[in-house]
């Protein structure tokens, strides 16, 4: 017996919500941590390269 073509689809689109949500925390997440430190906290350093001169005080 084949699965009911409705459940399939259901079961898809449910599945496809939490992806994006999943997707959406680490976009949160990733956006909190890269705006962590304010301009006047961090060590001057190259501007090319955000992580230079930021070692020093462990905010790798």
């Amino acid at each position: 017996m084949s699965p009911n073509p409705m459940d399939v689809a259901e079961t898809y689109r449910v599945m496809q919500q939490i992806r994006l949500k999943k997707e959406e925390k680490i976009n949160v997440l990733r956006k909190s941590r890269d705006n962590g430190a304010s301009p006047s906290q961090e060590l001057p350093g190259d501007p090319g390269n955000a992580h230079l001169g930021k070692e020093i005080d462990g905010h790798v």
